[in-house]
C-alpha cells in the first residue's frame, strides 16, 4: 500500500486523509498541535506557523455552499456558523470517517528532503520532532525521519504574518500587531487605534474594535467596494447567487457584472462618500466583505483615512498622504495580509517569489521529476475552500495512484503563465492576489480532470428536477459526488433538499412560503437583479462583537471590566474606596429582568440579589432580593441596598448601571470582601408582572469567582508578539499514579541571554492533556551559589533529591495554581532581571499534580514562558515569601473545625538587615496560596508595634482559584517593618486532624509578593511552633522528638470541643521560630508572642 505524508491536520488535511482512504492510500498526518482544525480551532495564543480566527469569528460562506461534498452540515446548524460550531461540524466528520487514527498530534515538521532514491521512487523524508519540546532545549535528539511514497501540503496561508514598512515606524512608541495577533477586543478599550489596511481581516477588527476604542481610525490605500452576506429577503447571498447559469453570465460578460455590482453597492451607500470608492471595477479585488462597516463610520465610531506617509519623530503620530495628521496613536493594528511560505521546505523544491508560487493548477510544482507531492488550499477563492480542496485531493490521490496523468512539464509552465497573466490582467496589484481564483470555474476545471462534473444537460433529459436544480439553483459542492468514483448515494436528495435545509435555522414551521422564488430564482430573479449580487460569495469570514459581546456602549469608563457569560452577560465596575462602594454596570441580551448577586457559597441560598429590569416607558426598576433556598428570592425587608442609576434597552440587550455599599452592615446582604468572591447572574425572558413575580430563567444563569477588589484583566497576549521570550517547560514527564506529587526541573538561562534583561511578563503553559493534575506551578531562583551539571541539569521527583534542589526550593519568583490567570504582567517601572551576566544563572520549575484519581501514564509537558522588554526598566522586582513552614511543626489543625486561624510572624530584624536603607521598598502584587482547607490569608504590615495596614487581605479566599492579586495602589515598606501573617481554615468536612505539608490533603501557608527594588539576601520568612512548645505539651522527650514522633501523636489525639478550643489557645500563644534569609542561608531568630503588637481598629 502506497503511503502519503499529510502536513497538517487543519480542514485541509482532514480532506486529504479522507481522500487518501478512499483511494485505498494509507496516509499519516503531522499537526504540531493537540487538535484537529487548524485556522478554526481558536487559539488564545499565537503560535508561529499556526493560524487561528478571533474568538468571535463567524464564516463567511454558509453551511450549505462550504460543506463537504459526502457529509451535509447538521440541519439544525445555523447557515452561517460561529468557529466553534465550523469545528464542531470538524470533529463529525472526522469521527464518521475515523480520520484521526491517522493524525500524529503535537508533531512538527521541520524538514522534508527528497529521498536518496528519489529519482528512481520519487519518494520524500519527513523529518520531524515533539512540537512541545522547548526551545532553549535543542530537539535534534527528538527528531525522526519517516519515509513516504507521496507528500500532501495542508498548511495554509494565514499563518506568516506580512508586515507593511512606513518610514519612521521604528520611532512609534505604542503598541504594534498584526490581525493574525489579534483575537478579542480586551485590552483595546478607551485606546486610540489605527488600522492599516482593508482586507477582510482589517474590517473585522475594525467593526469589532468600534464598539470598544475609544476611536478607531481604518488606512486604505485604495478603498474597496464593500458587499455584504445577507443577500435578498435574508437569504445567503452565497446560495443566492451562484448558479451554473450565473457562472457562464459571469465568465463572459464580467463587464455587466461590474456594473451591476457598483450600481447595487452603491445602493446600499455612496461609496466615495464614505472616503472608500476605489479606481478599480468589483471583479478586480477580492471580495471585501463588511455587514457593518457602513454604521460604523456613519456613527463616527470608524474614520477612513488615507496612506500613511510617515510617523511622527516623538513617536505618537501619524501623517498621511493628504497630509492630515493624528498626535496620539495608542495602537497600530496591521491588517496587511500574510506571506506564503513552506519553512520545512528547500526553495529549490518550492520557492516562494513575491508571495507566488509556481503550481499546476495551483497544486502540483511542474519541476518535479515525479508527481508525487501536491500542495492543497493554497488557492483564494470567490467562494468556500474546503469544497476546491476536496476536488484538488481527490485529484491529487488518483494522480498518486498511478490512475491519472500530469500533462508534460512545458504543458504544466504555459498553464502557470497563463494563469498568472490573466490574474495579472483583471486583479489590482496586490500580494493577496497571487493565488485568486473564481469558484465555479476552479470546481468544474477540477471536476474535469477527475471525472466527477455533472452532465447537466444529461440530468435535465433524465432527471429534469435535479438538471434544473444543476442550472439554475445553488451552486453547491453535493453536485461532484452525482458521478464519477467515489460517489454518493445521497448526493441527490441533499441537491434538492438544499433551500429547506437553509430555511430550517431561520424558521420553526418550516413552511414552503418561499420555496418555489429560491429553487427558480435562477433565471426569474437573475435577470431582475443579475449579477449585481453574483459573485458576493462570502470568502472570508465576519466576527460577531465579542468580549464584552454587548452592542450597548457603557455609559462611564470603569476600572474593570468582564465577560461572564459567553456572548450573554457583561460586567464592568469601578470602586470608589473613599464611599466604599462599587458602581456596576450589567448588560444582558435580553429585554426581560437581569440579576446579579453575590453569593457565600456558590449558590442560590444566602445569596444577595439585585434584580432590574427597565419597562416598556424606559423606566429602570433595581430591587434588593435575599435567597433564603432555591425558590425564587424575597424582596429584603431590611434595608434596600441595591441602587439603580440609569438604564435602556438597545438590540434586544438590557443595560442596567447600580451600585452597592461593599460592607452594607444588612444581615440580607452579603459583604463584598477582599480577595475572592462569588458572583451569581441570570436573566429572564420578560420583567416581573404586577406582582413582581419572575419568571423562571432556567438555563440562563451561571455563577463567577473573581476577585472584584483586586481584579486585574490578563493583558492581551499580542501586546507581546514582538517581543523575545523564553520558556522553562518540563519533557514529557510521566504523572505519577500516586495522588499527590511534586515533580523539580533545573533550568540554566538560555545561553544567547548574554545580557541582562528584565521579564515584564509571564505566561504559564499547562498542557492541556495534563491540566486535570496540575495543582499548583512556582518559579524558583537557585541561589548564586548553586553549582550543577549542565549537561544533567537535576529532575525528577522533589523528594527523591532533595539536596540537589536545596539551594532552589524556597526562592519562589514566581507562582501559579488552580483556577489563576496564565498570563501576568508587570507594571511598567519594574522587571524581573535575567541574564548570562546576572548573579542568577540557574532556576527551578516546580509542579504540584493532584492525580484523585490515581490514573497511571499521564504525560505533562507544563511550563513557563517569559516575555522580555526590549530595553530595560528603572527597577529590579524580586519575590518576597511570608509563610508557615509546610510542617506538622507549624500546622495541625483539628478535624470539624469552623474557623481555624495560625499565625506566622516576620521580625524587624529582617528587614532592618535586609530591607534599602532609604526609599524601602515597592511591593505590587500578592499571591496567597494555600490547600484545600484554607479560607483566608492575609499580611499586616507592623510599625512601631502597631499594625498600620493590610499587606494584601484576602479575606475571602477560595482555594480552586487562586488569583496574582496585582495591587489597586502599591504598598511601601520600610526597614524595621515586621509583617504578622495568618492562615485561616476550615475543617468541617474532614475527621481527622489536617498537617502541614505538600499533599494535597496536607495544608500549607504561603503569602508570596513581588516588589521591587530587588534584594539580595532576603527571600522568605517562615516560621514554625518551637520545638520546646511541642515538647511540653505532647510530653515527648527531646531525644526522641521529631516530626515523625509529632505527627504520630497528633495523630493518635482524640478531639472534642474543648480539646480543639484548647488547642486553639495553644496555636495563640506558642513561641515561634521564624527563619529569614535565602535558601541555604537563614538566620533563625525566636518570637515569643506572635500577637503583640496593636492591631488594626476593624475587625480581623
Amino acid at each position: 500500500m502506497r503511503t502519503v505524508a499529510i502536513i497538517g491536520g487543519g480542514i485541509s488535511g482532514l480532506i486529504c486523509i479522507k481522500c487518501c482512504l478512499d483511494e485505498g492510500l494509507l496516509p499519516t498526518c503531522y499537526e504540531m498541535t493537540n487538535d484537529i482544525g487548524g485556522l478554526w480551532n481558536y487559539d488564545q495564543s499565537s503560535v508561529n506557523g499556526k493560524a487561528s480566527v478571533m474568538k468571535s469569528t463567524v464564516i463567511n460562506t454558509s453551511k450549505e455552499f462550504m460543506a463537504f461534498s459526502d457529509f451535509p452540515p447538521p440541519i439544525e446548524y445555523p447557515n452561517f456558523m460561529h468557529n466553534t460550531k465550523l469545528l464542531s461540524y470538524f470533529r463529525m466528520y472526522a469521527t464518521k470517517f475515523k480520520l484521526t487514527e491517522y493524525i500524529q498530534f503535537r508533531r512538527q515538521v521541520t524538514r522534508i528532503e527528497r529521498a536518496d532514491d528519489y529519482e528512481q521512487t520519487g519518494c520524500w523524508l519527513i523529518y520531524s520532532i515533539n512540537s512541545n519540546k522547548s526551545e532553549v532545549e535543542g530537539t535534534k535528539e527528538d527528531e525522526k525521519c519517516e519515509r513516504y511514497d507521496a507528500v500532501m501540503l495542508a498548511t495554509g496561508h494565514h499563518a506568516h504574518p506580512r508586515w507593511a514598512d512606513f518610514p519612521g515606524l521604528e520611532h512609534f512608541k505604542g503598541r504594534k500587531l498584526h490581525s493574525w495577533e489579534y483575537k478579542t477586543p480586551h485590552g483595546f478599550e478607551d485606546k486610540t487605534v489605527l488600522i492599516v489596511g482593508i482586507g477582510n481581516s482589517g474590517g473585522d477588527m475594525v467593526v469589532e474594535l468600534g464598539r470598544f476604542a475609544k476611536q478607531v481610525y481604518l488606512s486604505t490605500r485604495r478603498g474597496t467596494w464593500v458587499m455584504n452576506r445577507v443577500g435578498p429577503s435574508g437569504w445567503p447571498m452565497d446560495m443566492y447567487a451562484t448558479s451554473s447559469i450565473a457562472a457562464a453570465i459571469q465568465k463572459y460578460c464580467p463587464w455587466l457584472v461590474d456594473k451591476i455590482l457598483e450600481r447595487t453597492m452603491s445602493q446600499r451607500f455612496d461609496h466615495g462618500l464614505y472616503k472608500l470608492k476605489p479606481n478599480h471595477r468589483p471583479l478586480q479585488q477580492h471580495p471585501f466583505m463588511n455587514d457593518d462597516l457602513a454604521n460604523r463610520i456613519l456613527c463616527g465610531s470608524v474614520i477612513i483615512k488615507p496612506n500613511i506617509k510617515e510617523f511622527t519623530a516623538d513617536g505618537h503620530g501619524v501623517i498621511f498622504t493628504d497630509g492630515s495628521k493624528l498626535d496620539h496613536v495608542d495602537c497600530i493594528l496591521m491588517a496587511t495580509g500574510f506571506n506564503i511560505a513552506f519553512p520545512y521546505l528547500d526553495e529549490k523544491v518550492l520557492a516562494v517569489h513575491d508571495n507566488r508560487v509556481r503550481l499546476y493548477e495551483y497544486v502540483w510544482p511542474s519541476h518535479m521529476t515525479h508527481s508525487t507531492l501536491a500542495v492543497m488550499g493554497l488557492i483564494q477563492p470567490w467562494g468556500a475552500i474546503n469544497p476546491l480542496t476536496e476536488l484538488q485531493a481527490r485529484w491529487a490521490t488518483k494522480v498518486f495512484k498511478g490512475e491519472l496523468k500530469l500533462p508534460s512539464r512545458s504543458k504544466m509552465d504555459e498553464d502557470i503563465d497563463e494563469k498568472i497573466r490573466q490574474m495579472t490582467e483583471r486583479y489590482v496589484s496586490s500580494p493577496r492576489h497571487t493565488v485568486q481564483v473564481d469558484y465555479m470555474d476552479y470546481c468544474d476545471e477540477l471536476a474535469d480532470y477527475i471525472g466527477c462534473r455533472p452532465n447537466i444537460l444529461k440530468f435535465l433529459k433524465t432527471d429534469f428536477k435535479l438538471g434544473w436544480q444543476l442550472l439554475y439553483g445553488s451552486f453547491t459542492p453535493y453536485r461532484y459526488r452525482l458521478e464519477g468514483s467515489n460517489n454518493w448515494d445521497g448526493a441527490r436528495q441533499a441537491i434538492l433538499a438544499q433551500n429547506e435545509r437553509v430555511k430550517y435555522p431561520l424558521c420553526a414551521t418550516h413552511n414552503d412560503g418561499n420555496k418555489q422564488k429560491m429553487n427558480f430564482g435562477g433565471i426569474v430573479i437573475m435577470m431582475r437583479y443579475y449579477i449585481g449580487l453574483q459573485f458576493i460569495l462570502l470568502s472570508i469570514i465576519v466576527p460577531k462583537s465579542y468580549g464584552l459581546f454587548s452592542p450597548i456602549t457603557p455609559y462611564m469608563n470603569y476600572t474593570y471590566s468582564v465577560e461572564i457569560s459567553s456572548v450573554s452577560a457583561d460586567l464592568w465596575w469601578s470602586i470608589d474606596t473613599n464611599k466604599s462602594e462599587i458602581t456596576f454596570e450589567l448588560h444582558m441580551n435580553t429585554t426581560g429582568w437581569i440579576a446579579m448577586g453575590i453569593s457565600p457559597a456558590g449558590g442560590m441560598t444566602g445569596a444577595d440579589i439585585g434584580v432590574g429590569w427597565v419597562n416598556g416607558s424606559g423606566s429602570v426598576t433595581l430591587q434588593d432580593r435575599f435567597a433564603y433556598t432555591y425558590a425564587q428570592p424575597v424582596i429584603d425587608n431590611t434595608t434596600s441596598d441595591w441602587f439603580a442609576l440609569q438604564g435602556k434597552e438597545e438590540n434586544g440587550w438590557t443595560a442596567i448601571q447600580f451600585k452597592r455599599l461593599i460592607d452594607t452592615c444588612d444581615s440580607m446582604d452579603v459583604p463584598i470582601e477582599s480577595g475572592t468572591n462569588i458572583l451569581i447572574f441570570a436573566w429572564g425572558l420578560q420583567d416581573p408582572d404586577i406582582n413582581n413575580t419572575i419568571t423562571y430563567h432556567e438555563t440562563r444563569r451561571g455563577s463567577l469567582i473573581i476577585p472584584l477588589l483586586s481584579y486585574t484583566k490578563p493583558p492581551d497576549k499580542s501586546k507581546f508578539a514582538n517581543l523575545s521570550s523564553f520558556d522553562f517547560r518540563v519533557n514529557n514527564n510521566t504523572i505519577p499514579s500516586n495522588e499527590s506529587s511534586y515533580y523539580c526541573q533545573v533550568f540554566k538561562i538560555p545561553n544567547n541571554i548574554t545580557e541582562k534583561r528584565h521579564v515584564i511578563a509571564r505566561e504559564i503553559l499547562i498542557d492541556s492533556s495534563a491540566s486535570p493534575y496540575v495543582h499548583h506551578l512556582t518559579l524558583c531562583e537557585c541561589d548564586a551559589t548553586a553549582v550543577f551539571n549542565d549537561d544533567n541539569l537535576p529532575q525528577g521527583n522533589c523528594d527523591d533529591n532533595v539536596t540537589a534542589y536545596s539551594l532552589c526550593t524556597f526562592n519562589i519568583i514566581m507562582a501559579w495554581a488552580t483556577g489563576g490567570d496564565y498570563l501576568v504582567e508587570y507594571p511598567e517601572e519594574a522587571g524581573l532581571p535575567v541574564g548570562q551576566n546576572f548573579s542568577i544563572k540557574y532556576y527551578m520549575i516546580q509542579i504540584h499534580y493532584y492525580n484523585v484519581e490515581t490514573k497511571p501514564n499521564n504525560v505533562d509537558n507544563s511550563g513557563i514562558r517569559l516575555y522580555l522588554a526590549n530595553s530595560l526598566r528603572p527597577n529590579d522586582l524580586g519575590g518576597l515569601t511570608f509563610a508557615l513552614q509546610s510542617s506538622p511543626l507549624s500546622i495541625a489543625i483539628p478535624p470539624n473545625v469552623d474557623s481555624f486561624p495560625i499565625d506566622s510572624f516576620c521580625p524587624a530584624e529582617a528587614s532592618l538587615n535586609n530591607f534599602p536603607s532609604t526609599g524601602g521598598l515597592t511591593v505590587i502584587s500578592s499571591f496567597p496560596h494555600t490547600h484545600l482547607q484554607g479560607t483566608s490569608v492575609w499580611t499586616k504590615v507592623i510599625r512601631n508595634k502597631t499594625a498600620v495596614q493590610y499587606l494584601f487581605n484576602a479575606e475571602s479566599y477560595d482555594a480552586n482559584y487562586q488569583f496574582e492579586h496585582i495591587l489597586p495602589q502599591p504598598i511601601k515598606i520600610y526597614p524595621g517593618d515586621e509583617f504578622a501573617t495568618r492562615c485561616v481554615y476550615s475543617t468541617t468536612n474532614k475527621s481527622v486532624i489536617t498537617l502541614g505539608g505538600r499533599r494535597i490533603d496536607q495544608e500549607m501557608c504561603i503569602h508570596l509578593f513581588t516588589y521591587y527594588p530587588r534584594m539580595t539576601n532576603l527571600q522568605s520568612c517562615a516560621s514554625i511552633i518551637n520545638p520546646s512548645s511541642w515538647q511540653n505539651i505532647t510530653n515527648i522527650s527531646a531525644t526522641s522528638f521529631n516530626e515523625t514522633t509529632l505527627s504520630q501523636w497528633l495523630l493518635n489525639a482524640t478531639w472534642t470541643a474543648n480539646s480543639t478550643a484548647a488547642w486553639q489557645d495553644f496555636y495563640n500563644t506558642a513561641p515561634r521560630l521564624t527563619a529569614f534569609g535565602r535558601a541555604g542561608f537563614y538566620n533563625i531568630t525566636s518570637i515569643l508572642n506572635v500577637t503583640s503588637y496593636t492591631d488594626l481598629n476593624m475587625s480581623t
